[in-house]
């Protein structure tokens, strides 16, 4: 299986981008995200194949 990671998953573009990677290619991404577990059901990320990891690419400390 392919190895992918979403950067800003939790955004409009990286949603969508984890969205078709489940549908069409049946890969389960890993998707940065910047903000906290509790916060992700808001953004529907809980609903798609996705492991989540919490950074950043610019932030170290997150």
């Amino acid at each position: 299986m392919k190895k992918v990671l979403v950067t800003g998953a939790e955004g409009f573009l990286g949603y969508h981008t984890i969205k078709l990677l489940n549908e069409r290619h049946k890969i389960r991404p890993r998707g940065l995200v910047e903000v906290e577990e509790k916060e992700l059901a808001k953004l529907g990320l809980e609903n798609l194949e996705v492991e989540t990891i919490r950074g950043s690419i610019v932030v170290p400390w997150l």
